[in-house]
């Protein structure tokens, strides 16, 4: 698996048959030859440059001769060689009909968290959760509680925190120190096993190199690495089977839209006067047409 937790798989054609895997470290101990890194592929991934969903080299890995079979797409190779075909996208997926006011809104998006959360931990014997204190977390924490847990009479959670809070990170954009926020969810949530983990034994670049080792690839924000490892092991120690993370959940559960299209005033109220400015009247009018002609014209 990725280390988003999504099955994948991997495949690489050589001469007389074609490889598949998993996982990529199983793919990168049967090759048989030295593996060309992908430099391009490892920019895009470093940087989170995502290119949407018609991404040509979506199937692209960090080494050149391997490749991944994209979500939704299917595999097929015989004798002409490789090809792959999409058979789904979520995209094709809408809720209907639209909620027509904030009540059925709320009541719909209630229920689908519900039953998100319910579809992961079916016959997954012992659950546990991660939470940071934040919105996404908190959400999937929350409603697994509400979940008939067989034979657990508490929610295990594990959280980070610094081994050094004194020297965590303070500013009114950033919080260095979740475990005031953790704490107010525990406070507010029944049902739940509180585990807070700092880490200080690991070594953040050990842990780096551990988790290359594990998954034959980086991941972006590498730095967290040797907290999430620790935790993980924890988690394994003590018996759990599945551990929710409620990973992804900027881009999906408290993602508040693309941050230019927002309104001037609430731009204005998060990020002040000359903010609101730029990206409402600066960006659109001057600065994105310039960009514009000069790809038309080639310069850029």
């Amino acid at each position: 698996q990725c280390h988003q937790g999504y099955s994948s798989c991997y495949y690489q054609q050589q001469e007389q048959f074609v490889l598949f895997a998993s996982r990529l470290p199983v793919m990168l101990a049967a090759a048989d030859a030295p593996l060309v890194p992908n430099l391009e592929r490892i920019a895009h991934f470093m940087l989170a440059w995502h290119q949407g969903a018609n991404n040509l080299k979506s199937h692209h890995t960090m080494y050149s001769e391997i490749f991944r079979v994209p979500c939704g797409h299917q595999f097929n190779f015989d004798k002409q060689g490789v090809s792959l075909s999409r058979y789904y996208w979520p995209q094709q997926e809408v809720h209907s009909p639209v909620p027509l006011n904030r009540t059925d809104a709320v009541a719909t998006i209630d229920k689908l968290l519900n039953q998100a959360v319910k579809s992961r931990i079916l016959n997954c014997g012992r659950i546990a959760s991660m939470l940071s204190g934040g919105f996404d977390s908190s959400t999937v924490t929350i409603y697994a509680t509400n979940q008939q847990l067989p034979n657990q009479q508490s929610l295990p959670t594990y959280s980070h925190i610094p081994a050094f809070p004194e020297y965590a990170v303070k500013n009114a954009n950033e919080v260095g120190n979740e475990k005031p926020l953790i704490e107010d969810v525990i406070a507010m949530t029944t049902g739940l096993s509180p585990n807070f983990i700092d880490s200080a034994d690991y070594s953040v670049f050990s842990a780096m190199q551990n988790t290359l080792a594990i998954l034959g690839q980086p991941i972006h924000a590498g730095i967290n690495s040797y907290w999430l490892l620790d935790i993980f092991k924890q988690s394994s120690v003590d018996g759990n089977t599945m551990l929710l993370s409620g990973e992804m959940g900027n881009a999906t559960t408290s993602f508040s839209g693309i941050f230019q299209l927002l309104p001037f005033s609430q731009i204005y109220r998060q990020r002040g006067f000359l903010r609101a400015v730029k990206h409402k009247l600066v960006a659109p009018y001057l600065i994105n047409p310039w960009r514009r002609l000069k790809k038309r014209l080639g310069m850029m």
